[in-house]
């Protein structure tokens, strides 16, 4: 592990994330009561009081000459409990193997055992660490005997320096290690978006307080950090989303609205619809610019992994370094402006309109939704200039001029799978928030994302369930409706449904005809006294 990239402790020395070995120290076997503590700090004034340490333990917790042991790691355990008991730290030292790779012996000491090495970059360093080394002597060593068990062979218990009270113990580095069930809680409170602070708080509540709780903040700081440079090297493959895209694919809502941070970077989204009209996603990307070359780059990324397939439409909001990017990267796919996204920048540009006229609102949406025909959509937006006295508008000027990428009236001939009035975007910029904080990560960012798509997913898991134990209600029983009710999703049969009915309301007449061809006037009533008139041959 990378020295620079450690948290350190308050005496300045670094912290280590993972021990060699459990502790396996019981917190509870040293002082059996505060006086007993007070005690014990009062008497642990040098070597002379080493004797009155041990009589105030539990001699089976002591070391003794001959002592077995089944393995290395169970020496260990022993020596530490030993070792925080009396108030000092322990480390593995020096070892021998035999030619087989059998541990012939190993040496365990006092971690202030030894002096510090002299540094050649000493002389430049401006603040230099607390001398901790003090060539403490205390040890215990192991040998493996003929059983293949370990027999203690040496014992010193007296050190050169003070040794800690129990109090204070539990800061030693061999002291302080986080158990399997703390991992766990430690890991759910940290996918929830929990604070390393507040987490250590409530685990030391469990514990019935830091002294035994087993580690320090410092410790599991280091040990989130190991844990999502691992999860950052394995990876998200992305393999159901590829699935979904090639289900639901043909038409996809890129967004880049929502902010990631206080550096405003743009968190973009791939969204579509299920066959639940259910908003899935496809895909994501935390950009650091807004350029024609990022977009490219995003665009080209995106349809690698999702093997070559590129969508029949894109909807988008009104950028022009992506339309850019979209018309060189891909050509034969239909750009149109998300509708949300109009409003949003409308909001913005025209807000004196918004305020000042109650009717605007309604006459604006008129003209992207109403109208089917060419002249009546121009012809209307001309109006709405006049009437509110907006014709030198510079933004309204701007929008017109890119009509055919969000007027209803040109986006007839394009599969759009009803993504322009159902508000995708909106949608998920919304739930995004609910998971997603700008103070999170980069990890944590796409963790707490893959958490949305999760729930996106299990909504849909409901939507099938509902489907497969239900049956739509027809609003009249026709052979058609029973059929179109077996075959579509009831979301989708609804839509079906409405628009058989809306059928019904249409009124063909004759209006002559030219040679073997007959004009036709299809008229349908909008609403009560309202038509709306098509001529057709």
């Amino acid at each position: 592990m990378n020295g620079e990239n450690n948290y350190r402790d308050d005496d300045g020395t670094q912290a280590s994330p993972k021990l060699i070995f459990e502790t396996g120290v019981d917190f509870n076997a040293f002082a059996d009561s505060e006086s007993n503590e007070e005690k014990l700090s009062e008497t642990t004034q040098g070597n002379e009081n080493i004797e009155l340490i041990h009589s105030n333990m539990q001699k089976k917790l002591i070391p003794v000459i001959g002592m077995e042991f089944e393995t290395e790691e169970e020496a260990f355990k022993f020596y530490n409990a030993y070792a925080y008991g009396v108030g000092f730290s322990i480390r593995l030292s020096k070892f021998h193997k035999e030619k087989c790779g059998k541990l012939r012996d190993r040496l365990f000491v006092c971690s202030a055992e030894g002096k510090r090495e002299k540094n050649k970059c000493d002389g430049s360093v401006k603040s230099h660490r607390a001398e901790t080394r003090f060539g403490c002597l205390a040890r215990m060593k192991i040998s493996c005997r003929l059983n293949d068990k370990y027999c203690v062979t040496e014992f010193v218990p007296e050190h050169s320096y003070v040794t800690s009270s129990p109090c204070k113990t539990h800061f030693f580095r061999s002291h302080r290690n986080m158990s399997l069930a703390q991992i766990v809680e430690a890991d759910m409170a940290d996918s929830s978006g929990i604070a390393p602070k507040t987490t250590l708080e409530l685990l030391s509540r469990q514990a019935g307080g830091r002294q035994n709780l087993g580690f320090i903040l410092v410790d599991y700081k280091n040990y989130l950090r190991s844990k999502r440079t691992r999860e950052m090297r394995v990876g998200d493959t992305g393999g159901l989303m590829m699935v979904d895209y090639d289900y639901f694919g043909d038409v996809v809502c890129f967004d880049t609205t929502y902010r990631k941070n206080k550096d405003e970077r743009p968190f973009a989204m791939f969204v579509g619809v299920n066959n639940h009209r259910q908003t899935v996603v496809f895909g994501a990307a935390l950009l650091y610019a807004e350029t024609t070359d990022t977009f490219i780059w995003l665009f080209d990324t995106f349809v690698k992994a999702m093997s070559g397939k590129k969508p029949i439409s894109i909807l988008t909001d009104q950028d022009a370094a992506m339309a850019k990017a979209l018309l060189s990267e891909w050509p034969e796919t239909c750009h149109h402006l998300c509708i949300w996204h109009i409003y949003q920048n409308a909001a913005k540009h025209l807000s004196n309109a918004f305020e000042k006229f109650k009717s605007f609102t309604k006459d604006f949406g008129r003209c992207i939704y109403d109208y089917e025909d060419e002249d009546d959509f121009i012809n209307a937006w001309n109006n709405m200039l006049e009437k509110y006295n907006l014709k030198d508008d510079d933004w309204l000027r701007r929008l017109f001029n890119i009509k055919e990428q969000w007027a209803l009236v040109y986006g007839r001939q394009t599969f759009c799978d009803d993504i322009t009035t159902t508000q995708r975007s909106e949608s998920m910029n919304s739930a995004l928030k609910k998971y997603v904080s700008y103070k999170y990560d980069l990890l944590r960012l796409f963790q707490h994302f893959q958490r949305l798509v999760e729930d996106r997913r299990y909504q849909e898991l409901k939507a099938e369930f509902r489907a497969s134990q239900s049956s739509p209600a027809l609003s009249f029983p026709v052979e058609i409706l029973k059929h179109a009710s077996n075959i579509y999703t009831p979301e989708v049969f609804k839509l079906f449904q409405d628009e058989l009915c809306k059928a019904h309301d249409c009124v063909l007449k004759f209006n002559g005809e030219i040679g073997s061809i007959s004009n036709m006037k299809l008229s349908l009533i909008r609403s009560i006294g309202t038509t709306q008139s098509h001529l057709t041959q």
